[in-house]
């Protein structure tokens, strides 16, 4: 690209092209978009129907408008339970009436559609900003746009906004990716015309023309680009991958709406280094947003080469590799229960256990060490392999005069009680005494918490709690209690009716910054769904409460 094309010649090329650009788009047509009448509350669009999604189509009723902006916008980027993840997830992107209340800025929709953003999931946020009628779309809404159809590589709905809005914002960002589409199509002339103009109104953007001009030449030095760079741009990703240039790694977590969806772009990036790619990967393992098959396939090659990251990740990818090199038997076995344990250290124990999934449900149930057994067993059901995990347990069973297989085939019996809802054998006072005394000899763990946890997910699943375990749940004084101020209005959302304020509230309860314990606030987060009438989700979270909580 050459920036020094003179300010006449753009003044006087101007009008023809931009008019000749209009007609492009025109002939293109506009993004692809869900149907939704113009004179309907754009609110009300979605990118999933409500029998898609599993939620009712009136999940916000009763709900303040105002207020349902203002938890999904505060939303945690990196929500630490799967479960609850993709039930937020489908809350934000469903089709279905808003709530009401006066207009708020920015628009419901484009809180919700910048809320997915950010956990990550930059194609259903792409879908749903693209539901909304083309005429009800301001420039934030068509900057969101396409800045979420650019992290998805998805260059036809990302070009077909830039066009549309080049010459009429001020945004140099349109303008920007007008000139990325016409070097994607070959048409170096309008490409060069689109960046003179940009460079006469924002030359800060390097990495931007050193990308533009490594277009033209056909490489780029990309290292040199991104220098000063923290944090670069939807479009310098999509300018990276169509150079088949390598993408800067990752410094440290972005603090921006970006960063998750950067680190799946740039983990399954092929230009990427290993390095880069290890910590992009493991950061969306930790943000429950990666490609679990890319990431084994990573994780697997990583875990074999010296270039292997330090930290978390290279932790994690050498057991891995080490896992699946080991001879199947008690030696995969005893491997598979030193990759979880390390997940679990790590804060991460759902997404290891679901990188792990295909080993964990190919190992045989054999004699094992109560403990290794009953770690895979629970890493089965975080993988929701459940019927794998049931041959752990009849394992647990046979072993029962092996020191502990006894105390850990209790626990693990009353853990599926929970995954189906339903007790093997009544859970009277007896069976809860014996439950209590295994909980009671569990190393490093809190019996009074445990007891909490478990007559509070036993609830949540529609289970009686024996006098016994509810007077061993209300002797537990927790070191720091959940504030009411974040339990008292998700009781009473739940309790109302109002699922979708229930949902978010319960996000916001999981991933509270209060040092209370994780595992009692998802038991709580359990029976709130449970009451708002999510009995599916309510289950899947009760039994990650429960894991987490050493039940």
């Amino acid at each position: 690209m050459s920036v020094s094309r003179t300010s006449r010649f753009v003044a006087a090329a101007v009008g023809a092209v931009f008019a000749l650009w209009s007609a492009a788009a025109a002939a293109q047509g506009a993004v692809t978009t869900l149907s939704l009448d113009s004179d309907m509350d754009p609110a009300a669009a979605g990118a999933l129907d409500p029998a898609g999604a599993r939620l009712p189509a009136d999940l916000w009723r009763g709900a303040d408008r105002a207020e349902i902006a203002r938890l999904a916008a505060n939303l945690p980027r990196r929500p630490s339970s799967p479960a609850l993840r993709d039930l937020v997830r489908r809350t934000l992107a469903v089709a279905a009436m808003p709530p009401k209340g006066a207009s708020v800025s920015p628009g419901l929709i484009e809180t919700r559609a910048r809320a997915l953003l950010r956990m990550g999931d930059a194609e259903l946020a792409a879908r749903l900003m693209a539901a909304m009628p083309k005429t009800k779309r301001d420039l934030a809404a068509d900057a969101l746009l396409l800045d979420a159809s650019l992290l998805t590589l998805d260059h036809s709905s990302a070009c077909a906004v830039a066009r549309s809005r080049t010459g009429q914002a001020a945004d140099m960002v349109f303008s920007k990716a007008s000139a990325f589409c016409e070097a994607l199509a070959g048409d170096r002339d309008r490409a060069d015309f689109v960046a003179a103009l940009v460079y006469e109104r924002a030359s800060d953007d390097k990495a931007f023309f050193a990308l533009l001009d490594g277009m033209a030449a056909g490489k780029v030095n990309a290292k040199r680009a991104f220098v000063g760079v923290d944090a670069p741009s939807p479009l310098h990703f999509a300018m990276l991958r169509a150079l088949g240039a390598p993408p800067p790694d990752p410094k440290a977590e972005r603090a921006d709406d970006y960063g998750p969806a950067a680190e799946r772009l740039i983990a399954t990036d092929p230009a990427a280094t290993l390095r880069g790619r290890m910590v992009a990967m493991w950061g969306a393992l930790q943000a429950n947003r990666a490609d679990f098959e890319a990431a084994r396939q990573l994780f697997m090659a990583a875990g074999d080469s010296k270039a292997a990251p330090k930290g978390a990740a290279g932790k994690v990818a050498r057991l891995y590799a080490r896992t699946v090199a080991a001879p199947r038997g008690p030696d995969r076995t005893t491997a598979l229960g030193r990759l979880l344990k390390a997940g679990d250290d790590l804060d991460a124990g759902v997404a290891v256990a679901k990188l792990a999934q295909p080993l964990l449900v190919d190992v045989l149930a054999l004699a094992s060490r109560p403990d290794i057994a009953g770690r895979i067993a629970r890493g089965l059901l975080l993988a929701e392999e459940h019927r794998a995990a049931r041959r752990w347990l009849v394992s647990l069973r046979a072993a029962a005069k092996v020191p502990g297989a006894e105390d850990a085939g209790v626990r693990l019996t009353e853990l599926y009680a929970l995954v189906d809802a339903a007790d093997e054998r009544p859970f009277v006072d007896t069976e809860a005494a014996v439950w209590l005394g295994a909980a009671g000899r569990v190393k490093g763990r809190d019996a009074g918490e445990m007891a909490a946890i478990m007559a509070k997910c036993r609830g949540a699943v529609g289970l009686d709690v024996p006098k016994a375990l509810a007077t061993a749940a209300a002797a537990w004084s927790p070191k720091q209690p959940l504030s009411p101020l974040e339990v008292l209005p998700m009781q009473s959302a739940a309790e109302a009716g109002r699922v979708g304020e229930a949902v978010l509230r319960a996000a916001h309860l999981v991933d509270g910054q209060e040092a209370a314990s994780r595992p009692y606030r998802l038991a709580e987060a359990a029976a709130a769904l449970a009451a708002a009438g999510l009995a599916a989700d309510a289950r899947r979270l009760a039994v990650e409460a429960a894991i987490a909580g050493g039940l």
